[in-house]
């Protein structure tokens, strides 16, 4: 939340980034959308997943499920929050997750908005660094946490 602050409205001001999403947070309990703090996060014993094909372990409060529309997240406490879409899901890792559809690999954010359209063979997303390497088949390119370009296609080969 911090880096995502530090991309929209620039380094600094930390308190209130805080309580704002203090504020956030708090409203979206309100509203059903997470957990209640006494909710254990244990998936195999707080979350029925027998509907789905197939999940993936909870990561950042999300769980990755297949039904036979593809792929998709619920919450832990098993409310659908991206309806199932995808062909192939990375778990969410600082906020974003890397899928992939018919068209290609982009990035989503938790909300299932797209930060890089998937519209690359690979989207190579660095929680570390808040960047992600993208190659259009042949060139690689970067790309901040915000899905701006920073570094154009053109290198054979990029490392961050």
């Amino acid at each position: 939340p911090i880096r995502w602050h530090y991309a929209t409205y620039g380094r600094g001001g930390d308190q209130t980034a805080i309580d704002a999403l203090r504020t956030k947070i708090a409203a979206m309990q309100q509203s059903g959308l997470l957990c209640e703090p006494t909710v254990s996060y244990s998936v195999d014993e707080e979350c029925d997943l027998s509907a789905y094909l197939n999940s993936l372990g909870m990561a950042e409060g999300l769980i990755a499920v297949e039904t036979d529309r593809g792929w998709g997240y619920v919450y832990c406490c098993g409310k659908m929050v991206i309806e199932p879409q995808y062909q192939w899901v990375g778990q969410f890792c600082e906020s974003r997750a890397e899928v992939e559809t018919d068209r290609g690999m982009g990035l989503i954010d938790k909300s299932g908005q797209y930060i890089i359209q998937p519209d690359y063979p690979i989207v190579d997303y660095n929680p570390v660094t808040g960047h992600s390497l993208v190659n259009d088949g042949e060139y690689w390119a970067e790309f901040d946490y915000s899905g701006n370009m920073v570094k154009e296609f053109g290198e054979a080969e990029l490392k961050i």
